[in-house]
């Protein structure tokens, strides 16, 4: 199996609908809704999955199918490996007077807990965009208290720019506390869907 089993389903109008987890262990499902009803009023469903070995493959999907949806997945085991810690940055590239652009409209995440002796003393999220030549940037910090979160920016934020000839970010920095008896540690997770440093 190749990566261009994706294009061949999308075309036979099938979505792609496994997470990344399952993506990341070869599991590509797609699935297919009928656009009219049954004579029940629902919908006749079709599931088509396709099993992926080689891993360079299922990195080389992966990807194209982050740059196709405009997101980008990290994640990071914590020192101890107790914890997974991950997110996704959601965005949108735009043009603007001949220049790429780009915006933040979502960033998820949160934690896998892998080591019962170990509990979360906290959680810090960093999310924000800066680039261009007037240096446009917008930044906001959240405090989740869930296994899970999902934030979108506020509307006042604009697009910056990121052709790479400026210094530019857009991304988000997770940092989680562990602790186990009186010992305590921080895993931290930078995740850029743009990250220039010129």
């Amino acid at each position: 199996v190749n990566t261009g089993f994706i294009s061949k389903a999308e075309n036979n109008h099938y979505t792609l609908s496994s997470d990344f987890e399952s993506m990341k262990q070869g599991i590509f499902k797609m699935t297919y809704e009928t656009p009219s009803l049954t004579r029940d009023g629902s919908r006749n469903i079709t599931d088509i999955t396709y099993y992926v070995e080689d891993q360079s493959t299922i990195d080389e999907i992966i990807s194209s199918v982050r740059r196709r949806d405009n997101s980008d997945y990290k994640e990071k085991l914590d020192s101890t490996c107790s914890y997974l810690v991950y997110s996704t940055v959601y965005f949108v590239d735009s043009t603007i007077n001949g220049k790429a652009h780009s915006t933040i409209t979502k960033v998820t995440g949160g934690y896998t807990k892998k080591d019962w002796t170990v509990s979360v003393v906290s959680q810090k999220l960093e999310f924000g965009q800066v680039g261009g030549a007037g240096v446009s940037a917008y930044k906001t910090t959240k405090t989740p208290t869930s296994s899970s979160w999902s934030y979108t920016p506020p509307t006042s934020w604009k697009p910056v720019r990121t052709d790479g000839s400026l210094a530019c970010r857009v991304g988000l920095t997770y940092t989680v506390e562990l602790k186990r008896n009186a010992g305590s540690w921080k895993v931290e997770l930078t995740n850029d869907a743009y990250n220039f440093n010129n």
